[in-house]
């Protein structure tokens, strides 16, 4: 059968104005840098999801790297790509103040 799989994710967050008077791009204000991230994968036995599960970006390569069939399976691979049972949560490091 044919694989496929579907990798979504924002270019840049936009603030609307829900948590202040402020729009546009506001890096201080979640609104301002949290994107969406989808994946999907048809035909799967588990589905697994966390709508509030933080996720850098930065880790993206390892999420790239695993839907090629590239052995992520041991140490940051394993904890940063979304398709591992070993993936783990990291907290949002903001560098401002």
């Amino acid at each position: 059968g044919e694989r496929a799989s579907f990798l979504y994710l924002s270019d840049h967050a936009n603030d609307v104005g829900h948590e202040g008077t402020a729009v546009g791009h506001a890096p201080t204000r979640k609104a301002g840098y949290e994107i969406p991230l989808i994946y999907a994968r048809p035909r799967t036995a588990e589905c697994r999801t966390n709508e509030n599960a933080e996720y850098q970006t930065n880790r993206l390569l390892w999420t790239l790297l695993d839907l090629l069939e590239i052995d992520v399976s041991v140490g940051a691979g394993a904890r940063s790509s979304i398709l591992s049972d070993r993936f783990e949560v990291q907290p949002i490091q903001k560098h401002w103040k």
